[in-house]
C-alpha cells in the first residue's frame, strides 16, 4: 500500500475521532445552555472551539495529502475520495467506508449545531428580555402605563445584551 495512501487513512480516521468528540462536546454546551450555568457554557464553548480548530488542521493535512497523491499519480483533475478508491483497488473498500462513516458523523454535527443555533437564539432571547427589563427600572420612574402594565423599552440588540 503505498504510504500516502495510509496516511490519508490515518488522517480519516482523526477526523472520524475529532467529530465524534465534537459531538460530545456540543451535547456538553447543549446541557449547559440549558442549565444556564455561565461557567460551564464558557467551558464548553471552548471545548467545541477547541476541537473545531483541530478538525480544521486536519482537513488541511487531508487536502494537503490528497494534493500530494494527485501530483504522485500525475493525475490531471481534481482527485475526489471516490477516484483515489478506484486507482487504489486494494484500499477501495476501506476507503469508502472511512468516507460513508465520516459523511454520516458530519450530517450528525451538523444537525447538532442546528438545534444548539436554536436554543442560544431563546438564551439570548430571554437575556435580552431581562437586560430590557432592568434597563427600565433603572430608568427611574414612570415605566408603567395607568393599569400598570410595565412599558417595555426599544429592544436591545444581542450585541448590546451579550457585551
Amino acid at each position: 500500500m503505498p504510504p500516502l495512501i495510509s496516511q490519508l487513512e490515518l488522517i480519516m480516521r482523526q477526523l472520524l475521532s475529532e467529530h465524534a468528540t465534537l459531538l460530545k462536546a456540543m451535547a456538553l454546551q447543549e446541557a449547559a445552555l440549558k442549565s444556564m450555568n455561565l461557567d460551564a457554557i464558557d467551558r464548553a464553548t471552548r471545548d467545541v472551539e477547541s476541537v473545531r480548530n483541530n478538525i480544521a488542521q486536519l482537513e488541511t493535512r487531508r487536502r494537503q495529502t490528497t494534493v500530494q497523491i494527485q501530483r504522485q499519480s500525475r493525475h490531471g483533475s481534481t482527485l475526489t475520495l471516490l477516484k483515489l478508491a478506484e486507482l487504489n483497488p486494494d484500499r477501495k473498500l476501506m476507503l469508502l467506508q472511512l468516507r460513508t462513516e465520516l459523511i454520516a458523523i458530519i450530517n450528525q454535527v451538523r444537525d447538532r449545531a442546528r438545534q444548539l443555533g436554536k436554543i442560544t437564539a431563546g438564551v439570548l432571547g430571554h437575556l435580552n428580555a431581562a437586560v430590557r427589563i432592568v434597563a427600565d427600572a433603572a430608568s427611574g420612574p414612570g415605566t408603567y402605563d395607568r393599569p400598570g402594565v410595565t412599558q417595555m423599552s426599544r429592544r436591545v440588540g444581542i450585541l448590546n445584551a451579550v457585551g
